[in-house]
């Protein structure tokens, strides 16, 4: 599966495609920093906030509707 970026030039009217191969990483980082990068980003909503919440809700503890609203759309925006 073949990817191509669209190539405009500023004083030229004609657009040009040129292939680009599927293999190209666009994180400039070694491998370790992107699993450090994905463990942060992945592990807080998928399970901390849901961890959060079912605490929350065996211990039977009250909260702000802003509070429940704000980790509901942190977990969706999440995944």
């Amino acid at each position: 599966m073949a990817s191509s970026i669209l190539v405009v030039s500023a004083n030229s009217t004609s657009v040009t495609s040129t292939p680009v191969p599927a293999t190209v990483n666009i994180v400039h980082g070694t491998h370790s920093q992107l699993i450090v990068f994905l463990v942060l980003n992945i592990w807080p909503s998928h399970f901390a906030i849901p961890l959060l919440f079912a605490v929350i809700y065996f211990r039977k503890i009250k909260r702000h509707a802003t509070f429940i609203n704000l980790g509901v759309t942190f977990t969706i925006a999440g995944m």
